[in-house]
């Protein structure tokens, strides 16, 4: 069994997950999901959000992270690692 991470540890956790979702519902908004699979995805996130926060405050005393520019800010800066790490496949050649 592994050990409890410390508070600090513990905070960054939280956070971490506030944004992976917030960037999951952010990504589905962007791509226009129309698909039932895509929708269902969205809206679980969407509804996984409030619950996910409550979680946060009381389990772990870490008050509101998704209602401040903090995740905008996050999300911008995950935008930008993404582009300057993506790397496309090279487009082949029909012969």
């Amino acid at each position: 069994m592994s050990k409890v991470p410390s508070p600090k540890r513990q905070a960054i956790l939280c956070h971490k997950l506030a944004v992976l979702l917030a960037l999951s519902v952010e990504a589905m908004d962007e791509l226009h999901v129309e698909a039932d699979l895509g929708l269902e995805i969205k809206e679980g996130s969407e509804a996984l959000m409030p619950k996910l926060e409550k979680f946060i405050e009381e389990v772990f005393g870490i008050p509101e992270v998704t209602q401040s520019t903090y995740l905008s800010q996050l999300s911008k800066k995950v935008d930008t690692l993404v582009r300057q790490n993506y790397q496309a496949e090279p487009e082949k050649e029909i012969y």
